[in-house]
């Protein structure tokens, strides 16, 4: 696997994809990226480990459906922004006890 040389600088020019020219993944495989259920995503996010446009991969890329973006998988992004279980059950009874003092 052969990854970009990280010490060049980003490009001047933050046009959409003008950073695109710099992510160690240009030139290989995109499969890699988009694993399918059950395949290793590790070596994805190794590429992504020390590339020098994660940041803008990572936004570019945080509507997608599917994928490993700026080092990050979009199932583990969305696991991330929904709130927990515990967090859930606890602002139902936070309103439930809201509408039993407003009943009082």
């Amino acid at each position: 696997m052969a990854f970009r040389d990280s010490s060049q600088n980003p490009p001047a020019d933050r046009s959409e994809t003008a950073w695109q020219a710099y992510a160690n993944c240009a030139g290989l495989d995109p499969a890699m990226f988009f694993p399918e259920r059950g395949e290793d995503h590790r070596p994805a996010i190794a590429v992504c480990a020390s590339c020098l446009v994660r940041a803008e991969c990572y936004e570019y890329g945080k509507d997608e459906q599917r994928g490993i973006w700026g080092g990050v998988s979009v199932y583990a992004d969305r696991r991330r922004s929904q709130p927990s279980r515990v967090h859930r059950a606890e602002r139902r009874r936070q309103r439930k006890a809201a509408s039993k003092d407003r009943t009082s």
